[in-house]
């Protein structure tokens, strides 16, 4: 960067995997807190970005020049080199914005450069795709979760069992922002589970995992073992009340129970056929949660589809 030896970047990748920190951490290193706001435009999904805006406002910053180009010295902190554009979350823009932002950013390359952040880089034009250096971000390793959160509890001052870190690690499932969301909502909970997180010594205040955030609950193994085995054996009246159980008991709705069940069904040693039935059911049930679908009723498709995988068994 410090030698304008910097290419037009597209960093996509699942949500959490540090996409937004990778850029912004140079960004600051190499103009200085005090020059970030004149020399980066940060845009993200909770801003207006539809043609006008990138007509108006994107073109304005971009194609104004910085107030000095030569190139400075390493460590030099001053209004420098190029100007820097953040789209985060660009796959939410419309494609007529796409196609204006391409032409902003042919037009004034020479001294302004674009970073642009997508989870989903098949929403992106490839007209605005060909003209970046593509960076994939993949989910984090659970390994490296644990090792990021143990230094986050060290810092906050808060220690976190094994089993806690495990547990993150694992509802995660890559995403190290909703690994830290569970773990902050877990430090200020009530008691409802037993603890799997304390305070430091020095103080009496506890907390524990009773109340995790939606996105980032997945039941305790017992509960989709008894819904798995319960689909089995009872009937379906019996499965219906159990899964409703669980649903109220925890906060949960039928997603929560899918991603879980996903997770667990993947690994079952059962013939394929059964496994390739009870996938195919929970993506087509979770299409249908994510069109509008009604909760009750997707819940009992839920349980007819692990019936009839279990019924395909027993044939």
């Amino acid at each position: 960067m410090i030698h304008r030896k910097f290419p037009h970047l597209l960093f996509h990748g699942p949500p959490g995997t540090g996409k937004t920190s990778t850029i912004l951490a140079p960004a600051r290193q190499l103009y200085g807190d005090a020059s970030m706001s004149q020399m980066v435009l940060e845009l993200n999904a909770s801003d207006d970005r539809s043609a006008h805006d990138v007509q108006t406002r994107i073109k304005t910053f971009a194609s104004t020049r910085p107030i000095f180009t030569k190139v400075p010295s390493p460590g030099c902190r001053s209004f420098n080199m190029f100007k820097l554009v953040i789209l985060d979350e660009a796959d939410t823009m419309d494609h007529t914005a796409q196609l204006a932002l391409r032409r902003i950013i042919e037009d004034y390359a020479a001294f302004t450069r674009f970073c642009i952040i997508t989870n989903n880089i098949y929403k992106l034009s490839p007209a605005l795709i060909s003209r970046c250096a593509r960076l994939r971000f993949p989910p984090l390793r659970p390994s490296r979760i644990r090792t990021l959160i143990s230094q986050v509890a060290t810092t906050e001052n808060i220690q976190v069992r094994p089993e806690a870190l495990e547990y993150l690690s694992t509802v995660s499932h890559g995403d190290m922002r909703q690994a830290l969301a569970v773990l902050q909502e877990c430090h200020l909970s009530s008691t409802f589970w037993p603890l799997i997180l304390m305070m430091a010594p020095e103080t009496s205040q506890q907390t524990s995992t009773s109340s995790l955030p939606a996105e980032g609950v997945i039941t305790v193994p017992s509960d989709i073992s008894l819904i798995i085995e319960g689909a089995r054996g009872d009937n379906y009246s019996r499965c219906m009340v159990s899964i409703n159980k669980i649903k109220s008991g925890k906060d949960l709705n039928v997603a929560d129970l899918l991603t879980a069940l996903a997770s667990r069904l993947q690994d079952a040693q059962v013939p394929a056929p059964v496994k390739i039935t009870w996938l195919d059911a929970l993506s087509e049930i979770e299409a249908n949660l994510a069109c509008g679908g009604s909760e009750e009723i997707q819940s009992a498709a839920l349980v007819g589809a692990i019936k009839e995988g279990w019924s395909l068994m027993e044939a």
